[in-house]
């Protein structure tokens, strides 16, 4: 997504302000004009609800831009309408591309609708999302994260009823922001989705998670309605195939980390040793730039498996697995995304139909793998080293012969045994004091990883994240290997 644009993408950008529906008062009453656009019309009408779905002719008032107002005692807010365009090729019936709310239905009709709500972040607003935070993305499905817990199963969630336990459980969980799958409908790119809700309560929505100090991402968004969601929903970020941008930061997508890690992940336990280099790749950008390495929905879908299925090995490995994947995701460079469900280990790959399996993270291998995400993401986020520093050096590279890795990032050091049998020992360089070992009891690991003394002992499949202790010296020893 561009962050500067021309006066002519501007001027198109703004056009949501000019077309639509907008609301005039008068002494008779209020007002409403409705503008539609159609460059190949030679013609237009308005039909709806408050005209019995007449024929209520439209005055051409620019090239391909028609207009008619419509006087009227009560309000018509949440009425249904619909424009008939004349081209040379027959009558049209469409809905109101610039409409702000509509049904959600295939070939759904536009709703009038201009909203009233009265937003409380303006202290986010005026500069918090600009700041260089650290970036730690939780990718979700509205209508999947969650049921509507009144209604029951199969019941869409409404964006407020979802709004405070969604900011509570992303906060506690140390994410930053949200990206939400796409919210709109295929013809109406103007309106968050009516299956949700209001556009009054999307606004609720996100005003919530401001209060919370979490950004709300956007995906899937068309170009020119970009400024909209800014202005008028307040969404901080944007994502598309390639990039995110969050205010006036930029992002890419690096997908080669991700076909790295997928190479190892899906070779065969016997033959992972030779898939080493992937990993050692991975932790290279692949361009210059600000990154985001992810495990995004793409990952776990059509057929695809979830991430916990792809790690191999029987039930006890498949977990230890999953923490050591993820502390070797976190402690790389680049700001990070994670799908839904991947923070407890979701057994099921994601699709549309089906509501997250939230009884698994009550499970205890299940809730233990949860509260180590936890965990290894505000060790990231109270860790500048891992999202503000670009440092980092090798201490050991992996290969056939070596299932051990280490590296630095600044005064921070990991290590990972990606080895599936045998215990592995480095000597460090310095005193070290141990942050966080995923083989750890209260984790779901056996907790045999342990620092004695300047010999650290790393557990199979498990990763040991530490801190060199100040005042401290590096000494000038090289453990690394050739790729």
């Amino acid at each position: 997504m561009k962050l500067e644009y021309s006066e002519d993408e501007i001027e198109k950008e703004l056009l949501y302000k000019h077309l639509g529906v907008h609301k005039e008062e008068s002494d008779r009453g209020e007002v409403y004009i409705f503008r539609a656009y159609n460059e190949k019309a030679e013609r237009a009408e308005l039909a709806g609800d408050f005209n019995l779905w007449g024929r209520t002719p439209m005055k051409k008032v620019g090239d391909g831009i028609f207009e008619v107002k419509i006087e009227s005692d009560a309000s018509i807010e949440e009425t249904c309408y619909k424009y008939r365009f004349y081209t040379d090729r027959g009558m049209i019936l469409a809905s109101d591309r610039y409409a702000s709310y509509s049904q959600n239905e295939k070939g759904g009709a536009s709703i009038v609708y201009l909203g009233s709500y009265e937003w409380n972040d303006s202290e986010w607003m005026r500069g918090e999302e600009n700041k260089e935070l650290p970036v730690n993305i939780y990718e979700l499905d509205l209508g999947t994260w969650c049921n509507n817990e009144e209604k029951g199963f199969g019941v869409y969630p409404n964006y407020r009823d979802v709004a405070v336990r969604l900011a509570v459980y992303a906060s506690d969980m140390g994410y930053t922001h949200l990206c939400l799958l796409p919210i709109t409908e295929e013809k109406s790119p103007f309106a968050p989705t009516s299956r949700y809700g209001r556009p009054d309560d999307f606004k609720f929505f996100v005003d919530t998670m401001h209060g919370a100090k979490i950004g709300v991402i956007l995906e899937g968004c068309e170009p020119d309605t970009v400024m909209f969601w800014k202005n008028e929903f307040h969404v901080d970020g944007f994502m598309s195939q390639e990039s995110i941008t969050i205010g006036e930061r930029f992002f890419y997508i690096d997908t080669a980390w991700s076909d790295q890690v997928m190479d190892y992940a899906e070779t065969g336990v016997k033959y992972k040793k030779y898939k080493y280099y992937s990993l050692n790749r991975a932790l290279v950008p692949n361009r210059e730039g600000h990154r985001v390495i992810s495990v995004p929905c793409t990952w776990v879908s059509e057929g695809k498996r979830s991430l916990f299925e792809k790690m191999q090995g029987d039930v006890r490995q498949s977990f230890a697995r999953m923490r050591l994947f993820y502390s070797f995701m976190m402690l790389q460079k680049g700001s990070k995304m994670t799908f839904m469900g991947c923070e407890y280990g979701e057994k099921n790959e994601w699709n549309k139909s089906n509501v997250l399996d939230w009884f698994l993270s009550e499970c205890e291998a299940n809730a233990r793998l949860k509260s180590f995400t936890r965990a290894l993401n505000h060790l990231y986020l109270s860790s500048p080293e891992l999202w503000c520093d670009e440092s980092f050096k090798w201490i050991s590279r992996l290969s056939p012969e070596n299932d051990l890795m280490a590296f630095s990032r600044g005064r921070i050091v990991a290590v990972f045994n990606f080895g599936d049998v045998a215990e592995r020992e480095l000597v460090l360089d310095s005193p070290m004091d141990v942050l966080l070992a995923s083989d750890d009891e209260k984790f779901g690991g056996e907790g045999n990883s342990a620092l004695g003394g300047e010999k650290l002992t790393v557990s199979p499949l498990s990763a040991v994240i530490l801190v060199k202790k100040e005042p401290f010296f590096e000494k000038t020893i090289d453990y690394s290997r050739d790729m």
